[in-house]
């Protein structure tokens, strides 16, 4: 029998590459073994993702998304996509006791 469906929601945690915060890239990575590095050329910056142990890598162009799912896993996608895929989740400021 064919039934229907929806997708549950997931939330995951994402930041867009705009060549400078290379930092905020790695903090998104962290605890995931993988490693991320800045390629230039000219005024273009690129950012490769490395999983050493497995020899694979991963290039994120200028205005891509990098986003971490709750699993661990990642996924590169292209900022047109991303708007189409995903909203922004509206967090409440932490209330200090």
């Amino acid at each position: 029998m064919i039934k229907k469906y929806s997708m549950k929601p997931v939330q995951v945690y994402a930041s867009q590459w705009d060549g400078a915060n290379i930092k905020e890239m790695e903090r998104l990575l962290d605890k995931t073994n993988f490693i991320c590095s800045v390629m230039r050329a000219g005024n273009v910056a690129t950012l490769i993702i490395a999983k050493p142990s497995e020899f694979k890598a991963y290039k994120a162009d200028l205005g891509s998304y990098l986003i971490r799912y709750p699993s661990g896993k990642f996924e590169i996608i292209p900022e047109k996509d991303f708007s189409e895929r995903f909203l922004e989740m509206k967090t409440e400021p932490k209330k200090n006791k």
